[in-house]
């Protein structure tokens, strides 16, 4: 097992100071299978300013960002299947105001490719994609209503197509004629207001609600 820390510290001091963070952890996991490759990488930044004796005013304010990228990756004969979980979530807390989301992002991806022979460097290939959150999301700095939650919006592609990869040159390329895009929003109130495109509820004149909004839309994209 391979494994790797980095720590890098910074600290300025003049009419202010700063001190900034970053531990990176990756390992490589060893598997009796040899068809797969497994990689995994975690990452903290950690970023801190504090003003002192600075004229020019600021705020003081400390912000951090856990990040994590997993890969899988199986290639067996003309079988090419790439597997990937990014993970990334960040706060930021300044002086004065309430704690803030910086970055929040949970993707999933994986692709399937199938070549007709070992000489062709083209694949026939699926790829699915999924995307959402860990926490609501407000517009600052209203903190009373979310605009957005987890799987509020959540988003689905699947697509068929081909897939170009050279491994020697590190290129891969993929093209869909076809997608399949969902749109899920499972956050009734958002739904209801018809948030990131779906139908949103239905109100008589008296504001009496008669249907609650959808939470999935589905669209076919062509090319």
């Amino acid at each position: 097992m391979k494994f790797r820390v980095y720590l890098t510290t910074v600290v300025f001091l003049a009419f202010f100071s700063q001190l900034k963070a970053q531990v990176l952890i990756t390992t490589t996991l060893p598997d009796t299978i040899t068809y797969w490759t497994k990689t995994n990488t975690v990452g903290l930044d950690i970023n801190q300013v504090a003003f002192v004796n600075w004229s020019v005013g600021g705020n003081n304010s400390v912000a951090g960002l856990a990040k994590g990228a997993f890969i899988r990756k199986y290639t067996k004969g003309n079988l090419n299947w790439n597997n990937e979980l990014i993970l990334k979530y960040g706060l930021n807390s300044q002086e004065g105001r309430e704690m803030r989301k910086t970055d929040d992002q949970i993707q999933m991806n994986s692709t399937f490719g199938y070549r007709t022979d070992t000489i062709s460097n083209w694949y026939y290939s699926s790829k699915f994609t999924f995307n959402t959150q860990f926490a609501n999301g407000y517009a600052y700095p209203n903190t009373d209503i979310e605009i957005s939650a987890p799987f509020a919006p959540a988003y689905i592609f699947l697509g068929v197509g081909t897939e170009y990869i050279r491994k020697d040159l590190g290129l891969t390329a993929y093209f869909s004629p076809l997608t399949e895009k969902t749109t899920l929003v499972l956050n009734q109130m958002l739904a209801d207001k018809g948030a990131f495109g779906v139908d949103g509820a239905i109100y008589d004149s008296e504001s009496n609600k008669l249907r609650d909004g959808k939470s999935r839309v589905l669209k076919l994209v062509y090319l």
